[in-house]
């Protein structure tokens, strides 16, 4: 059991790090949606940006739809086509490894690498790529679970006429 439990920390941590990479400067804030406000919102911004705030709350509910769907779920590419719903294959693949075991080809509980926020900040965007931020979640946050920063950057393209995260950062800074 032992080893067991130090090899999932050790998973969840190369997921997290693979997740949570560095990369470029971030774009400029130009909208705010709160989820509570969403509908409200939406309506009076253009339907692009209406898509990419959709596709980052769709993205980050993933893990809640995997558990609430686990009885459907008996493969890992099943897993894998679950995530590729709003990630690239890379991220994709990372999150799968975390929710599959390989040893008994079944999901393997854990903490949540994926929690909705509450609000979305859109940065730049283009039709097909977008930069958008939002607060880490106070149970992302927490030293019991992940210890995030505070502030999240995802980049997203478009792909096949949807809205995928290909890219993601941990900050510590608020960048809008």
């Amino acid at each position: 059991m032992g080893t067991r439990v130090s090899g999932m920390i050790a998973a969840a941590a190369a997921v997290l790090a693979g997740f949570f990479m560095a990369a470029a400067p971030c774009g400029i804030t130009v909208r705010a949606a709160s989820v509570s406000e969403a509908d409200e919102h939406l309506e009076e911004t253009g339907s692009l940006e209406q898509e990419i705030i959709e596709a980052v709350l769709f993205a980050s509910s993933l893990d809640r739809l995997l558990w609430e769907n686990q009885d459907s779920i008996a493969t890992k590419q099943e897993v894998l086509a679950h995530y590729l719903q709003g990630f690239s294959e890379p991220l994709a693949s990372m999150f799968t490894e975390y929710w599959w075991w390989d040893r008994e080809d079944k999901l393997l509980p854990g903490d949540p690498l994926l929690v909705p926020p509450e609000r979305v900040h859109l940065g730049s965007y283009s039709e097909d790529r977008a930069v958008a931020y939002y607060d880490t979640p106070q149970i992302l946050q927490d030293p019991s679970t992940w210890e995030l920063e505070p502030y999240m950057e995802v980049r997203l393209r478009r792909d096949n006429g949807r809205w995928i995260i290909v890219y993601a950062r941990n900050r510590n800074r608020c960048p809008y």
